[in-house]
């Protein structure tokens, strides 16, 4: 079995385990409807440019589905899967997106520094 893993600024998020833990956790991690704030907008900020045909092509389906967020030690948000389904639902004008949201003491067993 493949994990998937995102990497961002010298962390590597472990996107298979944290998803795990977010759909074994009741309703404790969501999904929840959050509003698409500065905070959600800072946990995209030093994001690659996504791609535009991947937002285009995007179903509305799975422009719905839940994106996938850790709290970081500082309150604000790092988005770890749903860039571009983010990015979709601004594109379409939506101020609310279906997010699971880890606490940062839960996320941390899932977050490693990248090897150099």
């Amino acid at each position: 079995m493949s994990i998937e893993v995102f990497q961002f600024e010298g962390l590597v998020y472990n996107v298979t385990g944290l998803t795990e833990l977010a759909k074994k956790g009741g309703f404790k991690y969501g999904p929840h409807n959050a509003p698409i704030n500065d905070n959600m907008r800072y946990g995209i900020s030093g994001y690659v440019e996504p791609d535009p045909a991947i937002i285009d092509g995007m179903t509305i389906q799975r422009r719905d589905e839940p994106i996938l967020v850790v709290e970081l030690q500082n309150g604000m948000v790092r988005i770890v899967d749903g860039h571009h389904r983010l990015h979709r639902r601004m594109k379409d004008g939506l101020p609310n997106v279906w997010q699971y949201l880890i606490p940062h003491k839960d996320s941390l067993p899932f977050i490693h520094a990248a090897e150099d």
